[in-house]
């Protein structure tokens, strides 16, 4: 995954329990392959993570799965937001394009998807701006949510 430059960057956190390369993998980089974005600064990402157990125990065993239960894999999506005020009717079209695509993503693995503004600056710091689940996403809100911030 190539990292943005940009300072602002829109991230998202997914949860999956099937592991990427049964397909998602390859939506999610033709979704980046197949349009034209506003910005240079798009990629995508994925990794299995840990389960923790009850007692603490983040132990995968040889066959990946762990002791907690079976694998999970998390995938993020990384926008840059730089150039926003540069592009204003064009920038939002991105952020509904990755919209569209989790919540396509919610419908079939049931999986939330948080959506963050962070900072290369002050990388302890994020804005929470949606989650998306099973709720229609007021797209007017995150976009007036988006500008607030970056």
């Amino acid at each position: 995954m190539t990292l943005t430059q940009d300072e602002a960057v829109l991230v998202t956190d997914t949860f999956v329990a099937s592991d990427p390369v049964s397909g998602l993998r390859q939506r999610a980089r033709s979704l980046i392959a197949g349009r034209r974005w506003s910005t240079q600064s798009i990629s995508y990402g994925d990794q299995q993570e840990p389960i923790i157990d009850e007692y603490g125990d983040d132990s995968l065993l040889e066959d990946g799965s762990s002791p907690a239960g079976e694998p999970r894999w998390s995938f993020c999506f990384v926008l840059g937001l730089d150039h926003i005020k540069a592009k204003p009717g064009e920038w939002f079209a991105d952020v509904e394009a990755i919209l569209d695509f989790l919540q396509t993503l919610f419908v079939e693995e049931k999986c939330e998807s948080r959506i963050e503004v962070r900072y290369q600056s002050k990388p302890w710091l994020s804005e929470h701006i949606v989650t998306v689940d099973e709720q229609t996403t007021d797209r007017m809100s995150v976009r007036r949510m988006i500008e607030l911030v970056v």
